[in-house]
């Protein structure tokens, strides 16, 4: 019986050690995973773009006060305008990655568009480039998106 109890409070205590850890890395996890999908997508966008010679726009989401959410979107000649070409194509953070959002101060940009000689451009800053920042209570990261060679990564990533 002794054994049993002190098996216990030996877990007991490991346990209470190792949960704050095992948190952490699932915020740290998180964004990692949504960095990794937003930068996948971008690359999508780009692929697109040059395929099907149409430029393919991703529009973030940085009005709403919940910032959890960016949208893939092709351009429509027919009526001039970007559309979503399919269902499924609006990424809300919230739901797949809870507690990721993007930060509206840190992203510099509300969208980046993409053509199909494979450049860039970001309506928003003169310099042709755009930092997304995602974060959550934890971590953030930040993906750049440079012109003129499009060149698409993760430049920092820091959880406190």
């Amino acid at each position: 019986m002794l054994e049993m109890i002190t098996v216990i409070a030996i877990m007991g205590i490991v346990s209470a050690v190792a949960i704050p850890f095992i948190i952490s890395y699932a915020k740290s996890y998180r964004i990692r995973s949504a960095a990794s999908d937003l930068i996948s997508n971008m690359k999508n966008a780009q692929m697109k773009a040059v395929s099907e010679g149409v430029n393919w726009r991703i529009d973030f989401n940085i009005s709403s006060p919940t910032l959890t959410s960016y949208q893939l979107l092709c351009f429509n000649s027919t009526t001039n305008t970007y559309t979503a070409p399919y269902s499924g194509n609006a990424v809300n953070l919230s739901q797949r990655y809870p507690g990721v959002e993007l930060n509206q101060t840190a992203t510099n940009c509300s969208n980046v568009t993409f053509y199909p000689d494979g450049t860039n451009f970001n309506n928003n800053s003169a310099a042709n480039s755009c930092t997304v920042m995602l974060n959550n209570s934890s971590c953030s990261a930040d993906i750049t998106v440079t012109a003129p060679g499009c060149s698409i990564n993760m430049a920092a990533m820091i959880c406190r």
